[in-house]
């Protein structure tokens, strides 16, 4: 992924997710966004966001149980096998493609991997996005 607006998951230096003592995270907005929510009650809000003629979504993420308190030290795009169920269309609508994508976010509590999928006729892609501005966040 490139681009000032697509999650840049190489440039750790300047993303605002690096070192700051996490409460929580989770999938919002029908999962369509991930909100990272700090010890000192801001947050930050990326996208799933998908290429032309496709859609992504967040369809899973494993947190760990004592993640309060602890910090983002690096972010990698793992490659991981596509789960069993990235197939289970039936087979009249197999126009559409679904891809598996994952995003870890190492932590000193253990990793927080993004499983998200996207669906498009097999030519396009996703990912994740941001942050987005809101009020509360902090850069």
């Amino acid at each position: 992924m490139s681009g000032m607006d697509k999650f840049d998951s190489y440039d750790l230096k300047y993303s605002p997710l690096v070192n700051r003592p996490l409460a929580s995270v989770e999938a919002i907005e029908g999962n369509e966004a991930l909100r990272f929510t700090f010890t000192d009650g801001t947050s930050l809000t990326y996208e799933a966001w998908g290429d032309c003629c496709s859609s992504t979504w967040i369809e899973h993420i494993s947190i760990p149980a004592d993640l309060y308190g602890s910090a983002i030290f690096d972010i990698v795009e793992p490659e991981i096998p596509p789960h069993p169920a990235a197939s289970l269309i039936p087979e009249d609508d197999r126009d559409e493609t679904i891809q598996v994508y994952h995003t870890a976010f190492a932590t000193d509590a253990g990793h927080i991997l993004v499983e998200y999928r996207n669906s498009s006729n097999g030519y396009y892609g996703g990912g994740l996005r941001g942050p987005r501005k809101e009020a509360n966040e902090r850069n």
